[in-house]
């Protein structure tokens, strides 16, 4: 693929940035990227802005690590005034929560408008007489007056700021405290309005929907995390409060009056009381540290709802033409979306065994590994946390949360600051699949372990690479050889000075004792470090001796991904190399280079067949290359092709191989070089041959 093409998918679809510059990194134009950050900054920027993650940075902050139930005083009780209206079934989970769930000094004032059940005043007299330790004033309509005009009769007997609630409500401990906070700290507050499932701006967890209370919860366990939040960090003005549990100041009502008359039997009262504060300058507050059980039984019938919905909606945008333009702004802005989403990790990972993965973003079989299990990981109902670095692009660590209906991505530049979130969860694994390309090594190991420590967490290691042994992970010497990791540490100490091969991470400037020394610290702490092979085992243990009780072997099982193809009778005369995956200088790119051009000076009747991608450029008449594939069309591909045999160029030890896996599924012949975990596989295959590098021509042709 070339710049421009590159370029273009840029500027084309910013979800293929990533991708692109993965490409160019496989080509090997390391320059390039640099160029292109830089020459089309505006279009990586574009690229960054639409992708999903969201910024880590607005997490931060946002709860406190302890309970912080704000505290004020008030000269006279707090007033709770409850209009009813039938909602028999409501009464007493209402009023035993109240008076359960309220330290500070209150009254509660209720009215009865003439309810339609006649069970519902019995039922408020007994209640009253039931708490007769609470201040309760129990006032009777002689007929139905209708919400509003029973609201305003009820601030009538206030004596202090007050709470408006509604019948189907549910209030926890502490809520008094946080829902009239502002109104008596803060300046010119108008109203407040807590978190409920079902209040359309202040609804959790969904915005603007009627939810279920949120995983079957009861109140004061969802609540239990609300209190965590930091209120003075997140608090948001609003249009207009909500009714169903609004505290309202009242010396704004001696002000300005309560309820407008016009909105007749209700819907749109408190819309317009709040409108009309805003305009005295006041402000409506949503309380983010509490959460109110709002049960939403109604007053109304349907259709009788939808209409008066219909007709007071003409009344308010006619006293306030702004109004809606206002709501609008909110719902777009959406600025709780982040605490909201949060909300729900942390409640997920309190009741989930929650398992923390380190991955790097390069691509490859390491992060298949983990792709390939995270469906599983959720369907066994756990929860997974997604540290990726992106070296490639922005350099920036992507974090992903998930679960059973739960998959949300932030991105940091700073993963200090993810640690000091992280800190606070439960976490029961923590899964190091590779930290190749992470920047700082001994800094993130510091707080790997910190964090061990602090969760208590069991800690996996396993060896997809050797980057616990040198920076330089493909074990490839300055020669492009395999090192076979020597005793003498002077040898590796030369090689890293003089090494400039592509798979060395140059950002690491450490020794390679001290490099040791800090993987020690890991190794250390881990329960468990897994390797795919004893090949890759055995390398591991050159460099750490003492660890060999922590370590398994455990290979891949990718068993069943394709059917035996190969039919040997179906060969022509022609010899077709098939080479499998992306082909980069470690995986043999330079050994595939030299071999077609040793097939064309020879006018050998060869060619070779890429399937995939290599990172340099090939210029020869016995060489194709298909590009990127699909796994599930790979069968197709290769007899598409005819292949006759394949070969796995690989000049490093690999830890494990999946195409030489795949290959010898659809049981084809297949060569590989005395290294690593294919050659251990390869050499209990009947149609496989391990061969030394220098033997790869002769293997093929014969002498010539």
């Amino acid at each position: 693929m070339n710049l421009i093409k590159m370029i273009m998918l840029i500027k084309n679809n910013p979800q293929l940035a990533r991708r692109a510059i993965s490409e160019i990194r496989l080509h090997g134009f390391k320059k390039t990227i640099l160029k292109i950050k830089n020459k089309y900054h505006r279009v990586v920027q574009i690229a960054e802005h639409d992708n999903e993650a969201k910024s880590f940075d607005h997490v931060i902050g946002m709860f406190n690590n302890t309970v912080i139930i704000p505290g004020f005083r008030s000269e006279k009780p707090i007033d709770i005034i409850i209009p009813v209206f039938n909602g028999l079934q409501f009464l007493e989970p209402l009023i035993g929560s109240i008076v359960k769930n309220t330290l500070m000094r209150y009254r509660i004032i209720i009215c009865d408008d003439k309810s339609s059940d006649e069970k519902v005043l019995p039922l408020l007299k007994k209640l009253k007489a039931d708490y007769s330790s609470v201040d309760i004033i129990l006032l009777e309509n002689e007929k139905n007056s209708g919400f509003i005009k029973t609201v305003n009769n009820l601030v009538t007997y206030t004596e202090n700021h007050f709470v408006l609630l509604n019948t189907d409500t549910e209030v926890p401990p502490y809520w008094l405290e946080r829902l009239m906070y502002p109104i008596f700290e803060m300046k010119n507050i108008a109203s407040t309005t807590p978190f409920t499932n079902s209040g359309t701006i202040c609804s959790f967890p969904d915005y603007l929907e009627d939810n279920p209370i949120f995983e079957n919860m009861n109140l004061a366990e969802l609540d239990g995390y609300f209190q965590y939040v930091d209120f003075k960090k997140t608090f948001i003005e609003i249009p207009t409060g909500i009714g169903f549990c609004m505290g309202v100041n009242k010396d704004l009502v001696n002000k300005i009056g309560m309820f407008d008359e016009v909105f007749g039997k209700g819907y749109g009262e408190e819309n317009d009381w709040c409108q009309r504060a805003i305009k005295e300058g006041y402000k409506n507050i949503h309380v983010t540290n509490l959460f109110v059980y709002h049960k939403h039984g109604g007053s109304f019938s349907d259709e009788e709802k939808q209409r008066l919905i219909s007709q007071n909606l003409a009344v308010l945008h006619k006293k306030h033409p702004d109004y809606d333009n206002q709501v609008q702004a909110l719902v777009q802005k959406n600025e709780l979306e982040n605490l909201r989403i949060f909300l729900k990790i942390k409640i997920k990972n309190t009741k989930l065994n929650t398992v923390l993965i380190f991955d790097h973003g390069l691509g490859g079989g390491a992060n298949h590994y983990i792709d390939e299990t995270l469906a599983a990981r959720v369907e066994s109902s756990e929860m997974i946390i997604l540290i990726r670095y992106d070296f490639n692009v922005f350099k920036k660590y992507n974090i992903q949360f998930m679960a059973d209906n739960l998959n949300y991505k932030f991105a940091s530049s700073d993963l200090s600051e993810v640690f000091s979130v992280l800190y606070g969860f439960k976490i029961n694994e923590i899964f190091l699949n590779s930290l190749v390309s992470y920047p700082n090594l001994k800094k993130l190991i510091d707080n790997i372990i910190l964090l061990k420590e602090k969760t208590k967490a069991k800690m996996v290691l396993p060896v997809h690479d050797f980057f616990s042994i040198c920076p330089n992970y493909t074990l490839l010497d300055d020669n492009m050889r395999y090192c076979a990791v020597p005793d003498d540490l002077k040898i590796c100490e030369n090689c890293l000075k003089n090494n400039r091969n592509e798979f060395k991470i140059f950002e690491q400037e450490m020794h390679i004792e001290d490099w040791r020394a800090e993987w020690s610290k890991i190794i250390a702490v881990s329960e468990r470090i897994i390797c795919f092979s004893n090949s890759s085992k055995e390398i591991f243990l050159k460099a750490y001796k003492d660890n060999m009780h922590q370590v398994s072997v455990i290979p891949h099982d990718i068993s069943g991904r394709y059917e035996k193809i190969y039919n040997p009778d179906n060969n022509s005369d022609k010899l077709v190399i098939g080479v499998l995956g992306a082909i980069n200088e470690a995986k043999g790119a330079n050994i595939i280079k030299k071999l077609a051009a040793y097939i064309d000076d020879n006018r050998l009747n060869a060619k070779i067949v890429l399937i995939g991608q290599i990172s340099v450029p090939v210029s020869a008449d016995s060489f194709e290359m298909t590009g990127r594939y699909d796994k599930k069309s790979l069968p197709d591909i290769v007899q598409k092709y005819h292949i006759t045999k394949f070969l796995l160029p690989a000049i490093c030890p690999e830890t494990f191989s999946y195409t030489a896996e795949e290959i010898m599924q659809m049981g084809y012949p297949l060569i590989v070089f005395d290294l690593g975990a294919p050659a251990e596989r390869v050499k209990h295959y009947d149609l496989g041959q391990v061969i030394k590098i220098d033997e790869l021509y002769e293997s093929l042709f014969g002498k010539i």
